[in-house]
C-alpha cells in the first residue's frame, strides 16, 4: 500500500514537473520572440507604437477618411529601414492606397506624388516589380486624364526598364502611338477638317472654326474622342477628295454640317449667321 502511495506521488510530482518545464519553455519562448520583434523594430527605426499605427493604418477601408491615419502610417515607414521584408511591402501597400484615394477624389497631382515615392523606393530597393507598378499607377491617370506628354514619358521609363509589355501596357503605347498619327495627319492639314474644308471651299470658314474648337477642347480630352479623331482622319482624305469636286456633294454636306455647328456654337464659339 505505502509503495502505491509513493509511486502515486512521484507520478504526480513528476507531472507537475513536466508542466512547470513546458510553461517555462512556452515561456521562454514567447520571450525570444518579443525580443525578436523589439529587435526588427529597432533595426528598422520604428517603436512598438509606430508598428501599431502602421497595423491600424493597413486595416482601413480605401475611404478620404482613413488618409490621415495612411500618411501618418506613410512618414513613419518612410524613415525605416528596406532590410525588412515586411517593412518594405507595408511601404508598398501604404502609398498605392493613398494614390489611390487621391485619385478617386480627383486629386490626380497628389496621387501622382505618391506614385513617384513609390517609384524611386522601387529604384532604391532595385526592384523592378515595385517600379512597373509604380509606373502603371501613373500610366492610368494620365489617361484618364488624356495627357499623352506625360503617359508617352511613362512608356519610355518602363521601356527602359527591360520589362515585357502586358495587355495595359500595350493599350498605353497604342493610345500614345494613336496619338502621334492624328498629330502628323493634322500637319497634312492645316485645319485638320478635311471634309468641312471640302464643302465649305476654305479652312478659314468661321463654322469650321467651330467644329476645330469642338475637335481640340473636347474630342481630344477623352480616349474615345482621340479614337474618333484617328478614324476620321484615316477615311476622310479620299471622301473630302471627291466631296471637292462636286457641287453637288458640297451643297449637301454643307447642309449636315450647319445644323450640327449651329449645335455646338454656344460651346465651342461663336460664328456670325447668315
Amino acid at each position: 500500500m505505502l509503495t502505491k502511495d509513493v509511486g502515486k506521488l512521484l507520478s504526480e510530482k513528476g507531472k507537475r514537473i513536466s508542466e512547470a518545464s513546458l510553461d517555462a519553455a512556452s515561456q521562454a519562448k514567447d520571450s525570444l520572440e518579443e525580443a525578436r520583434k523589439r529587435r526588427l523594430l529597432e533595426e528598422g527605426g520604428a517603436t512598438v507604437e509606430d508598428r501599431k499605427i502602421i497595423e491600424e493604418a493597413l486595416s482601413l477601408e480605401m475611404i478620404p477618411t482613413s488618409l490621415p491615419h495612411l500618411e501618418d502610417a506613410f512618414r513613419i515607414v518612410s524613415k525605416m529601414g528596406t532590410d525588412s521584408e515586411e517593412t518594405v511591402d507595408s511601404f508598398v501597400t501604404i502609398v498605392s492606397r493613398i494614390g489611390r484615394i487621391y485619385d478617386e477624389m480627383g486629386r490626380e497631382e497628389r496621387a501622382i506624388h505618391y506614385y513617384e515615392k513609390l517609384y524611386n523606393y522601387g529604384i532604391g530597393t532595385n526592384n523592378l516589380t515595385r517600379m512597373d507598378l509604380a509606373l502603371s499607377l501613373q500610366a492610368g491617370v494620365f489617361t484618364k486624364n488624356g495627357d499623352i506628354a506625360n503617359l508617352r514619358r511613362i512608356c519610355e521609363l518602363h521601356d527602359s526598364m527591360g520589362v515585357d509589355d502586358d495587355y495595359l501596357w500595350s493599350n498605353w503605347k497604342q493610345i500614345v502611338s494613336m496619338e502621334s498619327e492624328v498629330r502628323r495627319l493634322e500637319a497634312q492639314n492645316s485645319s485638320g477638317c478635311f471634309i468641312a474644308t471640302a464643302a465649305f471651299g476654305t479652312p478659314f470658314d468661321p463654322k469650321i472654326d467651330v467644329l476645330r474648337s469642338w475637335r481640340d477642347t473636347s474630342l481630344q480630352q477623352s480616349i474615345f474622342g482621340r479614337f474618333f479623331i484617328r478614324f476620321y482622319y484615316s477615311i476622310s482624305p479620299p471622301i473630302a477628295s471627291v466631296i471637292s469636286k462636286s457641287k453637288f456633294l458640297r451643297w449637301f454636306v454643307r447642309g449636315m454640317l450647319s445644323p450640327i455647328v449651329l449645335l455646338l456654337e454656344p460651346n465651342y464659339g461663336m460664328i456670325e449667321r447668315q
